[in-house]
């Protein structure tokens, strides 16, 4: 019998899968991104399918199988509520711009916290939350050089052409947000 183990997760993507399953991606404190399912989530007596949706700040349970880890349990720990289409596409542009920086299973606390309070950033509806998380971001992860006599209106062209060479794929959600808003 596998033993569960206990992961403090931000849920980044959240896919549905077959009739009633949900296949996710995490970013947790203790081992970086993971990906894992949620069976039966979708069901009308789940009473996790609630829980298990993007953006949600969760304690989960999970065992490790042959074929990955699967959810036993899950526990919302912060309430985020990115209502409105500018606090969802904010937050979209930026687990975008994770996703495509990190790696599997690589543990980055601090990147980890940041993307928490950007999250909560995100909910306050503060106008300027992308940029301030993607200059840290970047410092965090060692791609972003010393700015101090960067002209501010700069930082942002600075900021794309780091995530353009080292980001894993182009990112949608920032030319989404330019259309809508």
């Amino acid at each position: 019998m596998p033993h569960s183990q206990t992961y403090n997760s931000i849920i980044l993507k959240a896919y549905d899968v077959g009739e009633a399953d949900r296949f996710l991606i995490l970013f947790t404190r203790e081992k970086g991104r993971m990906t894992a399912r949620a069976r039966a989530v979708r069901k009308l007596k789940s009473k996790l399918g609630g829980t298990l949706l993007p953006f949600n700040h969760c304690t989960i349970d999970m065992v490790e199988g042959s074929k990955g880890y699967t959810v036993t349990s899950a526990r919302r720990t912060t309430q985020i509520n990115l209502s409105g289409t500018e606090s969802f596409l904010k937050a979209e542009q930026g687990v975008e711009l994770l996703l495509s920086l990190i790696h599997d299973e690589e543990p980055l606390e601090n990147i980890f916290d940041l993307t928490l309070e950007f999250l909560i950033q995100c909910e306050k509806k503060s106008d300027n939350s992308v940029l301030p998380f993607t200059i840290n971001l970047l410092h965090y992860l060692g791609l972003m050089p010393e700015i101090k006599d960067i002209p501010k209106e700069n930082l942002q062209s600075i900021c794309d052409n780091i995530i353009e060479e080292h980001g894993s794929s182009a990112l949608k959600a920032k030319e989404v947000a330019k259309r809508i808003i």
